[in-house]
């Protein structure tokens, strides 16, 4: 072999070393910053408009019940979510799962207390908030990115079929 053939291998096994290196170092530090923020969170502290904190517990029957009975409405449950939201999401632990909310979330869940006031009932999920990954279309205000800086900016024209059944619920 010859010595600048051997310098090239030799120098590739360094840039393999330090690629290795850096990658460690990415994977390594979410979990880094996560057990900081962990050890600093006590639980979560947030004034809501919902008084009882187990409704975040629900299942979506026990919310309909409650919504059928008149003690909780879609727009209460959205806000409170929508606190929550910020309380766990952006703050506290600041996990940074949810990256975009409907802007129109709390006219949507007025549209459903209408129809619910009117006895307009779509299905079980009537007036249930749902959250779904990015990479799924919805055709309101929301991009979907999939989680990729190209894809930023681009709105869907239609809701994705799990989405279109998932309004219809």
């Amino acid at each position: 072999m010859t010595r600048s053939r051997r310098a090239f291998y030799q120098s590739g096994k360094d840039v393999m070393n330090i690629q290795f290196g850096f990658c460690l170092a990415l994977s390594i530090a979410p979990f880094a910053f996560a057990s900081q923020a962990n050890a600093n969170f006590d639980g979560p502290v947030f004034g809501s408009v919902i008084e009882n904190k187990a409704v975040y517990f629900e299942s979506s029957v026990e919310l309909q019940q409650r919504m059928s009975a008149g003690s909780l409405t879609s727009a209460e449950l959205v806000t409170g979510l929508l606190q929550r939201i910020e309380a766990l999401n952006n703050s506290g632990p600041a996990l940074n799962a949810v990256i975009e909310i409907n802007p129109d979330a709390l006219q949507i869940a007025a549209r459903m207390d209408g129809e619910r006031s009117r006895g307009e009932k779509r299905g079980p999920l009537h007036g249930i908030p749902v959250l779904v990954k990015d990479n799924l279309d919805t055709a309101d205000k929301m991009q979907t990115t999939a989680g990729a800086l190209a894809m930023v900016g681009r709105p869907a024209q239609h809701d994705a079929f799990v989405v279109h059944r998932l309004r219809e619920a």
